[in-house]
């Protein structure tokens, strides 16, 4: 089928994850993003990049290019961006990106993937906490950063903090799995709006975090007025024990409106099989109107 008049085109959807022998250069970005303005009538957009082992070349030209179309699409109200194993993007991009997204007054829904991405780092976070409030539509958000640049605990700390004032954001999704400074601060810090509807946290593979961590973060998801919906994932974390799970599942099961609840423990070394059984059984028991998975 051939689209003669681009302005009937009103989602786009793009990916192009990096095989053998499939190659794509900053210019073949730059010259794929530079064709987006003409489709200006365009309202959800999803771009997904993935390099492959060696990394994925986009410069600071196909960055500029992004930009520029971001400015020319001011009807978009949903943008999905993968921009993973990136390794040319600089703090100067990011800023860029940034910048743009907040030009985009009408957006409600907003995904970032920038995982393995290593130029990716505590300034482009603290950046992207101080853009993040010009969306005043905001109501879905997603941010992959794991595996990236963070080696300081107090600027996720400092980006969670943007969460207290966005009473308009209803389904949540944050990801910094492989975060080494991760630790029980984090899970401290963490204020949810009481709005949230759902929420999906990914803290996995991170020492720092032990049950009292566990714990915290089960107050802090108390505060939801009225969940559907909860996914986290401490798969991989060794100081956690089968007494971290059953107390954070505890303070969960005041939360009747939920009706999905996943906790991922995947290679928790310290939960053993029996426990997880226990603490399924539970839930269930509980929850009798939510879905329940606990992944071991």
């Amino acid at each position: 089928m051939c689209i003669r008049d681009r302005t009937l085109i009103r989602s786009l959807f793009i990916a192009i994850w990096m095989i053998e022998p499939l190659q794509i250069t900053d210019e073949g970005f730059t010259t794929l993003v530079s064709s987006l303005p003409q489709l200006n009538q365009m309202t959800d957009l999803t771009l997904l990049f993935s390099g492959r082992k060696e990394g994925f070349v986009v410069t600071a030209a196909g960055i500029t290019a992004l930009v520029t179309a971001l400015d020319a699409l001011p009807l978009l109200v949903r943008v999905e961006l993968e921009l993973s194993k990136c390794p040319e993007l600089d703090i100067g991009c990011f800023k860029d990106l940034f910048a743009a997204m907040t030009r985009l007054r009408n957006l409600l829904i907003l995904f970032l993937n920038f995982s393995n991405s290593q130029g990716f780092d505590d300034i482009a976070l603290t950046s992207l906490g101080l853009f993040l409030p010009k969306l005043p539509l905001l109501s879905s958000f997603g941010l992959d950063v794991s595996s990236t640049n963070l080696n300081n605990e107090s600027s996720i700390i400092s980006f969670l903090s943007f969460l207290k004032t966005q009473e308009k954001v209803q389904h949540l999704y944050l990801s910094f799995a492989n975060t080494p400074a991760l630790s029980n601060a984090l899970c401290e810090s963490i204020e949810l709006p009481k709005t949230l509807l759902s929420v999906a946290l990914r803290i996995s593979s991170s020492e720092g975090i032990t049950d009292d961590g566990l714990a915290n973060l089960g107050e802090q998801l108390k505060v939801m007025e009225a969940p559907r919906a909860i996914r986290i994932d401490f798969s991989r974390c060794d100081n956690i024990t089968q007494e971290g799970l059953f107390n954070v599942m505890n303070k969960l099961l005041t939360l009747s409106s939920l009706t999905s609840l996943t906790i991922d423990v995947t290679l928790c070394r310290q939960i053993g099989r029996d426990a997880v059984k226990s603490a399924t059984k539970l839930l269930q028991t509980t929850l009798q109107n939510t879905f329940v998975e606990i992944i071991w």
